[in-house]
Formats: C-alpha cells, structure tokens, sequence
C-alpha cells in the first residue's frame, strides 16, 4: 500500500496534465463542449463551464509537478502547507498525501459534473467553481508578493498560472455571464461567494485533523469542494429567473 501511495502521489498531478491536453483541444479545436454556436468562445459561458476543470489541473500541475523531488519522492508544496498550518516537514508532517489527491480530484468531478450536468439549467451551479479558482488565485498572488520570494520556486508553485490563467478567465468569464445576461450581478456575486466559502472550510480541514483524525480530514476535503455547487444551487432559487417555456 505504501509504494502505491508513493507512486500515486506522483502520477495524479500527472494524469490531470494529460486529461487537460484533451480538454483544451476538445474546446480551441472542436465545437463540442460549446453551448451557443452564435457567438465566439470567448463570450460563451457554457464554454468556460467546461474551461473550469483542465484549467484546475493544469495549476496542480504546476503546484506538484514541476517540483517534485525525485531524491526524496515527495512534493515540497506538501511540505509548506504542513509547515504553513503548524506541522513539520514529511516524514513528520500527520497530513496523509491522500488528502491533496482528494481535494483535487473530486474538485475536478465537481466542475465536470456542473458543465455537464447543470449550464443549462443552472449556470449558478455550472460556474461554482470559478469561486474557487478566484480565491485560490488571489491566495496564491498574494502570498508570492508578501513573501519576496521569486515566482519560480516551490513556495509560489501556482502563482504563474494563478496570474495568467486563473485570474484572467475568471473576468473573461465574468463579462461574458454579465453581457450575456446569463446572471444577475448579485447572482455573480454570489457564485463566487460560495466558492470562497468553500475555500474556507478546506482550511478548516486541517484544524479538523487534531479534533476527529484523518476520517474528519476526509469529509472536510468533501464538503470544501463539494459546498460551491450546494451552495449555488440553494442561492439560485432566489437568484435565477425562471426559463419561461416555449409554446408549441
């Protein structure tokens, strides 16, 4: 079990870079995962729906991969989040390395299963994850500058795509949603609301691991990526007008 989790650890970040490639071709090359042929990519909110995800992946990507030390099989980006929050540095640091293939992954099927599942009938839900991908991005940012250190190192691992992916789609999205009428501003607001909530339950994850263990670890990774759609979804009974149905 113990080489499994060694290898694993270094193969997802991996994986999501390969499903990534195919994402990004399936969207600049082909019109399958557009929602409204009329108008260009850019100004397609269905479109960014499915952009969420490939583009998570690529950031971890960045986060785990390009930093991996091969010598000590491990991610120093692992390493600071359990120094950041009062641990030591692996071997010693209690956060099992499942924890950071949990959040990522079912936060890859959360923005999958939103795009698919939900941008017709609920783009509060279809775009939830953009909230998380505006917190993330600002924390990662924020942190670069505070901290002096350069941006290609392993402590800023995310920033590059935080400031040239993240944050710029996120308004590109943004403006499309707004031009478009897609959703209110308020219901905007509150899309991207419920993705900083998220966010911040996630750090209430590693409180969790004192009071109730790795078992309360687990389900804080699950609720932090899954509250943006729950919450999307309950705010968007106030928030979205109704569809008015068609007369036949």
């Amino acid at each position: 079990m113990e080489d499994f989790v060694i290898k694993f650890d270094f193969a997802w970040s991996w994986i999501g870079l390969g499903m990534a490639i195919v994402f990004f071709v399936l969207l600049f090359f082909t019109d399958l995962l557009r929602s409204d042929l009329n108008k260009p990519r850019w100004q397609d909110a269905g479109w960014y729906a499915w952009v969420a995800a490939p583009m998570y992946m690529i950031h971890q990507f960045e986060e785990y991969a390009l930093y991996y030390d091969v010598h000590s099989l491990h991610h120093p980006f692992a390493d600071m989040i359990c120094q950041k929050v009062g641990y030591g540095a692996y071997p010693n640091c209690p956060i099992p390395l499942q924890h950071y293939w949990l959040v990522n992954i079912i936060l890859w099927l959360m923005a999958m299963l939103g795009a698919w599942k939900f941008y017709k009938t609920n783009p509060m839900v279809a775009l939830a994850p953009y909230g998380l991908i505006l917190a993330n991005g600002l924390l990662h940012i924020g942190g670069w500058l505070s901290s002096g250190n350069p941006l290609y190192y392993y402590v800023s691992g995310g920033t590059i795509t935080s400031m040239f992916l993240f944050i710029p789609v996120t308004i590109l999205m943004i403006r499309a949603c707004l031009k478009w009428k897609v959703m209110s501003g308020w219901a905007m607001a509150a899309t991207l609301t419920a993705g900083l909530i998220g966010h911040i339950i996630l750090f209430g994850a590693y409180a969790s691991l004192d009071a109730g263990g790795v078992i309360a670890l687990y389900i804080f990774d699950f609720l932090a990526m899954t509250s943006p759609l729950l919450l999307t979804w309950l705010a968007s009974k106030w928030l979205l007008k109704p569809k008015k149905s068609k007369l036949l």
